[in-house]
Parts: structure tokens; C-alpha cells; sequence
């Protein structure tokens, strides 16, 4: 993130940071380039920029709550009776921005297409919300000390 870029939600990038295992002190430039390689692992080449634009979207996307759905379990997303699947959706939300960022027309042709554009958007993002579920999952709430108890059935 440059400089000049507003500040990221303070959650939601403590969130993405812990599920990748940094800790809160390395620096957030550092930080961001460790989840992007990694990201980015597959392919880094041709999915480096992409990475980079769908972490960004994320950050941006998460606190209007357009992507809060992505972190109910079956049970509750059942009860809200969408038409479209949440993760689908969350994930169209988030493609949808990357390739408002990242126009095809600004990379040579042998590395994208349109369509590879947003396939690599759409699949960046399901694994990089797929992290921060796991995270929220196994810490539900902020406080760094607090396990979920495994004597309750």
C-alpha cells in the first residue's frame, strides 16, 4: 500500500495478516508482500498483480459487510434463504473489482484474457476468504487469548 493510499480497516487487515501466521509487529510493506508470494505461490509471474489487486479489493469490500456472508456456517446461510450462493457472490464482488483495477488491455496477451483475468480474480479470492474463514473460525473474536472449548459437545 502506498503512502497516499487511505489506511485499510484496522479488523479486516489484522485478520488477513493473522490468518497468514504474521505477527502484528512486522511491518505492514513487509506483511503485504509475504501474503501476496503467497498468493501469488501458483503462478507468480502472472497472478503477482492479480494478488495484489484482490487483497486490495478485500481490504476495501470487507467492512461495507458485502462479504460478511462468506463467514456463516451452512446452517445460517440456510435461514438467510439467498438466491445466490454468499461465498458465489462474495467472490463476484471481489473478481468484479480486481478487473475494474486490473484492465486486460494493460497486460501483454500472452499472460491474460479477460476471461483469465477474472478466473484467476475469482479463484484468488475464494482461497484468500477461505483463509480468513479458517481464522475466524478457529478465533471467532478479537481477544488473542481466547480458544474455543472442546469439552462443550
Amino acid at each position: 500500500m502506498n503512502d497516499e493510499e487511505a489506511e485499510p480497516d484496522p479488523r479486516w487487515w489484522r485478520r488477513i495478516r493473522r490468518s497468514y501466521g504474521l505477527a502484528d509487529l512486522i511491518g505492514d510493506d513487509l506483511a503485504r508482500t509475504v501474503i501476496i508470494e503467497e498468493m501469488a505461490e501458483a503462478d507468480p509471474v502472472r497472478l503477482r498483480a492479480v494478488a495484489g489487486v484482490v487483497l486490495d479489493a478485500v481490504i476495501e469490500i470487507g467492512p461495507s459487510g458485502q462479504l460478511d456472508e462468506w463467514f456463516l456456517d451452512e446452517e445460517q446461510r440456510t435461514r438467510l434463504r439467498t438466491a445466490t450462493p454468499p461465498p458465489t457472490r462474495a467472490c463476484t464482488v471481489v473478481a468484479e473489482r480486481a478487473t475494474t483495477v486490473l484492465r486486460p488491455d494493460n497486460w501483454p496477451r500472452r499472460y491474460f484474457d479477460t476471461a483469465d483475468v477474472l478466473a484467476a480474480s475469482n479463484d484468488i479470492a475464494a482461497a484468500l476468504l477461505d483463509r480468513i474463514a479458517m481464522h475466524v473460525k478457529e478465533w471467532p473474536f478479537e481477544c488473542p487469548r481466547w480458544r474455543p472449548r472442546t469439552d462443550v459437545p
